[in-house]
């Protein structure tokens, strides 16, 4: 299972590539890979946050 923190680095990773792109549309991109993987990072976040919280084990 990915963690909350492979996600925002898959996202980072994004954003760098957006900011070295060669044209416009692969910034673009880029840019809509990147939020994805935040989206994705914050569920995780809240899931397990939620799971602590629940007296049930984080992942």
């Amino acid at each position: 299972m990915f963690t909350p923190e492979h996600f925002r680095a898959k996202a980072a990773e994004c954003g760098e590539l957006a900011k070295t792109a060669n044209s416009q549309d692969d910034a673009r991109e880029f840019e809509r890979r990147e939020t994805s993987p935040a989206m994705l990072a914050d569920n995780a976040q809240w899931l397990a946050d939620k799971m602590v919280h629940s007296g049930g084990v984080a992942p």
